[in-house]
């Protein structure tokens, strides 16, 4: 590198300044994921501002990990000549930590999906059923959700016979197919799919911001249709470049009617009867989402871990880390925003309860991040370090990809190179950093 902070290096990173430095370093993405939950009341950008901040995050993380973790991970597990032990057990460190860190994002990814809140008023309408005890009003409350449940999937299996019965008399027949009447079958199919699906989830309403965010498409695929209506037939080219576009919208709005689990850029659509949720007990009203919230907690700390990890190397590295993950914390905190308030507009939680979830991601962040410099400059020299930098190596490759551009994709259904660009962009800005720090 040139002149820089890293010149400055050897005597800031000896006494209490480093441990200050490291802390602001840990604190700036802190402060932008706090800086994000306050924005929940500014309003939902689009799907296509997302979508741009989206790729913009993951290509400056992508590029802050091929400038900095990378070598730094490359060069411990090669070693030296003269100390083949020491690379050996950097390797084996390297892949318990690249194992441990998929094990990890796996079982968090499945912990933010594998359960909503339909599944657990379901099963206990099931253990209230089968008790002898007197029925409570709670319990009448639940198994009357379930019986309205258990009723719309009969009613969506029904559907489904009829149009799979057409199907099949097409797949048995001999000649041409219509496509009109294969199309017409084949949405059928998919909405009583769709319907039964949200019925197993519990999702009736789209309440808080995600009605918000559905108005807003709703308002664009009219847009789009409206202007489709007003082209003249004459123009071909032009009106099946307005059909994609009113197609991508009806997508985007057809997606917002799935059964939804906390995305990290996206809003958590509620998942239980709004007709049943006032019904319920203190006790249902009480209980915290704790998958959602561990989840965040786990993806702050990991993000301050590979901060504090880089920052005990090198300033200039963990400044650059700092930098990348600022934007993904900055809308990760917005996202889990929106996520609680849905939650506390449907169970009055008290305002505190709040304020205390909200906080708890960035105090995890900053916490891990400072921790990892402390552990990080007393395991320099040891093989523990290689698999600690391998694990949070892994586990950010796993958000970036799993989330950030898996997302960014879903909401850029058209492909406009305005939108996928920003990733090179951020990948542009990630290594302009490491030449200036």
């Amino acid at each position: 590198m040139s002149f820089s902070i890293m010149e400055l290096q050897d005597d800031v990173l000896g006494g209490s300044r480093a441990y200050a430095i490291a802390s602001l370093l840990a604190a700036a993405p802190a402060l932008s994921m706090t800086l994000g939950s306050a924005a929940v009341g500014l309003g939902v950008p689009s799907d296509v501002v997302q979508a741009r901040f989206q790729n913009l995050s993951a290509g400056l993380l992508i590029g802050a990990l091929l400038a900095e973790i990378y070598p730094m991970l490359h060069h411990r597990l090669i070693g030296d000549e003269n100390d083949k032990h020491l690379a050996v057990s950097n390797c084996v460190s390297a892949f318990v930590g690249f194992v441990l860190a998929l094990v990890v994002m796996y079982s968090l990814h499945s912990l933010e999906q594998s359960r909503s809140a339909a599944e657990a008023p379901q099963t206990e309408a099931k253990e209230l059923e089968d008790a002898e005890a007197p029925a409570s009003p709670r319990a009448v409350v639940l198994q009357r959700m379930a019986t309205a449940q258990i009723a719309k999937l009969r009613s969506g299996s029904s559907n489904l016979d009829v149009a799979i019965s057409t199907l099949s008399k097409m797949q048995k027949g001999e000649g041409d197919i219509d496509i009109e009447m294969l199309d017409e079958q084949l949405h059928s199919i998919d909405f009583a799919l769709d319907s039964m699906r949200r019925t197993c989830h519990g999702v009736d309403l789209l309440t808080g911001m995600a009605t918000q965010e559905a108005r807003a498409k709703i308002a664009d695929l009219v847009q789009d249709v409206e202007a489709l209506q007003a082209m003249s037939p004459r123009k071909v080219s032009v009106m099946d470049s307005q059909l994609q576009r009113a197609s991508a919208s009806l997508k985007r709005l057809h997606a917002q009617t799935n059964p939804g689990a906390f995305r990290r850029w996206g809003l958590h659509r509620t998942a239980t009867p709004g007709s049943q949720v006032n019904q319920l007990s203190d006790q249902d009203r009480c209980r915290l989402p704790w998958g959602l919230i561990f989840a965040v907690a786990i993806d702050a700390a990991v993000d301050g871990m590979l901060i504090g990890l880089s920052t005990s190397t090198s300033v200039g590295a963990g400044m650059l880390m700092a930098i990348a993950t600022v934007i993904e914390m900055g809308f990760l905190g917005y996202s889990f925003s929106c996520s609680l308030v849905c939650e506390v507009t449907k169970f009055k939680w008290r305002g505190g309860v709040l304020a205390g979830l909200l906080a708890l991601p960035p105090l995890c962040l900053l916490a891990f991040g400072v921790g990892a410099f402390a552990i990080g400059e007393a395991l320099q020299s040891c093989f523990v370090f290689t698999g600690l930098v391998s694990f949070a190596l892994v586990a950010v490759l796993f958000l970036v990809i799993q989330e950030l551009l898996l997302e960014a994709a879903e909401k850029n259904e058209d492909e406009n190179w305005n939108v996928s660009i920003f990733i090179y962009v951020g990948l542009f800005i990630s290594f302009g950093l490491e030449v200036f720090l």
